[in-house]
């Protein structure tokens, strides 16, 4: 499993008013973190990182590119050393990416 999991059961719950603009800006900012309101909000209030690791994403698109570069190759093989060039770059890159993954 990619992603660490934490077994917390969170029984509170709060209501906070706010306008309607208040809500979308919030939502926007939430969705844009990639975050649920509730936790963007947690967040913010204590202080702790918005951002999620993106790591993940980050190891999806490189294998992708490679993938890419594969059929690439398999269509025209004139570039042989480019490619293994290239291939060599992207392995590299995916092994320098901190192998911590967190859960938001």
């Amino acid at each position: 499993m990619l992603f660490k999991t934490k077994d917390i059961t969170k029984a509170k719950r709060y209501e906070i008013r706010l306008t309607d603009k208040e809500k979308v800006e919030l939502q926007k900012k939430a969705d844009a973190s990639k975050l649920h309101l509730s936790e963007y909000l947690i967040r913010c209030g204590l202080g702790r990182p918005i951002a999620k690791s993106n790591t993940s994403d980050l190891i999806i698109e490189l294998v992708k590119l490679s993938r890419l570069l594969k059929e690439f190759h398999s269509i025209d093989r004139r570039y042989e050393n480019q490619y293994l060039e290239i291939l060599k770059a992207i392995v590299k890159a995916i092994k320098s990416i901190p192998h911590r993954f967190t859960s938001g």
